[in-house]
């Protein structure tokens, strides 16, 4: 495939390809609008089949979750780089893999990213499950009536203030 007027970024190239192992080539850096390269991708021939799922609060699939795999360094046997995984809407995946030693990272928005080791054996098919913890993020900042940012003011975040219980101490900027 040929990529063109690609934006300024860090790219990875994988091939899936029906009943075959997933490829990955090395990360491509784009850095200015006339970066040209090329890549090859081999395809293996032998591939189990990891199936799993991730999900996030309350066991429920998160929208724009992402599945990449690689493998450790100085392990690297059958990707090259790192490879992106479709992760379905239900939160389900499915990724063909040559036997071999994997790292596996979940992310999804506002949920802690997950990372996981899996061995590929010579079995014909392999199950995982990412339960990802949700970590809301709140921005904000304290202001004087003139709009300007009241330095080390504390604030509490929570349900509701409780004086014994404390809170969440954000510091402004």
């Amino acid at each position: 495939h040929r990529f063109r007027d690609l934006p300024l970024g860090l790219y990875h190239v994988t091939a899936e390809v029906p009943d075959a192992p997933l490829a990955a080539a090395p990360a491509f850096r784009c850095a200015h609008v006339d970066t040209r390269g090329s890549a090859q991708l081999a395809i293996g021939a032998r591939a189990a089949l990891l199936e799993g799922k991730i999900t996030g609060y309350s066991r429920r699939p998160v929208a724009g979750t992402e599945l990449m795999i690689a493998q450790p360094e100085g392990s690297q046997s059958a990707l090259a780089g790192v490879a992106h995984v479709v992760v379905k809407a239900d939160g389900t995946f499915a990724a063909r893999l040559e036997p071999g030693q994997y790292q596996l990272l979940a992310a999804a928005p506002l949920h802690t990213s997950q990372m996981q080791m899996v061995k590929i054996g010579g079995e014909a098919k392999a199950r995982t499950r990412f339960a990802l913890e949700f970590t809301p993020h709140v921005d904000g900042r304290v202001v004087d009536e003139q709009g300007n940012a009241v330095p080390d003011a504390l604030v509490y975040l929570g349900a509701a203030y409780d004086p014994k219980g404390g809170g969440s101490a954000v510091h402004s900027d």
